[in-house]
């Protein structure tokens, strides 16, 4: 990861690949504020929540965790390239995560704009 907090494409994915491999996972994305910023560039901001069961996974999440339940937003730069829509830059904050540790969800808030996941830029 750089100094300004972003990692490239190619290590975004393999930290992702890593992490959750084996893992079940679902992500819904909702409520999109999309801005154009010209005919070929934009930004947006999704919120999501999301699921992922570490139960048929090789090991645990790094905290212990065999279920995680988040709740945030995908913070999105778009670049056009011919006909088609690419994310150029991508950051995830979480307002809320519960972690099923030991048969018991405990929660872990953010406050503000805490980033709660990675910073991607390709």
């Amino acid at each position: 990861m750089g100094g300004d907090g972003l990692m490239d494409k190619s290590r975004y994915v393999q930290l992702h690949r890593d992490i959750l491999h084996g893992v079940t996972s679902v992500h819904q994305g909702f409520m999109p504020e999309l801005e154009l910023a010209g005919l070929s560039a934009a930004k947006g901001i999704w919120a999501f929540s999301d699921h992922l069961d570490f139960r048929g996974a090789p090991g645990p999440f790094p905290s212990g965790a065999s279920i995680i339940r988040g709740y945030g937003h995908y913070h999105e730069e778009y670049v056009k390239h011919g006909h088609a829509w690419r994310i150029s830059s991508l950051r995830v904050s979480r307002l809320k995560q519960e972690e099923l540790v030991g048969g018991v969800f405990r929660s872990v808030a953010y406050s503000g704009d805490n980033d709660g996941g990675h910073a991607l830029d390709s």
